[in-house]
């Protein structure tokens, strides 16, 4: 039997993103199809860098079926809104250390992604 490979979005452009992508670039398992940031000009480097789409706003990527999970790279502070939003559209979420600035949000979550 041979799967696809996972087809995601990365949000938020910063230096860590560029590292996870470079990752995800070497895998087989995960394909990186569209990116979104504020910034519109990060945004469009990123897209040309990786070779995929940019979407203008995050809710194009939650609404898009063919996508199947989150990279989360935005500052920590905005995991919680970010990832429930994600969890709500059913998309899978990648959130690194820390995934949350407080216990509180930690446990939130957890708990949306159930």
């Amino acid at each position: 039997m041979t799967s696809r490979p996972l087809r995601v979005a990365a949000l938020g452009m910063g230096w860590w993103s560029d590292v996870l992508a470079d990752a995800a670039k070497r895998s087989d398992k995960i394909d990186i199809v569209t990116c979104f940031t504020r910034s519109p000009d990060k945004r469009a480097a990123f897209a040309a860098k990786y070779g995929c789409k940019a979407d203008a706003s995050y809710d194009e990527i939650l609404a898009d079926p063919s996508i199947d999970a989150v990279i989360n790279t935005t500052p920590n502070n905005a995991h919680l809104e970010t990832t429930r939003m994600a969890a709500v559209a059913g998309k899978h979420a990648f959130l690194d250390k820390p995934i949350a600035n407080t216990v509180a949000d930690g446990v939130a979550i957890t708990d949306a992604c159930k």
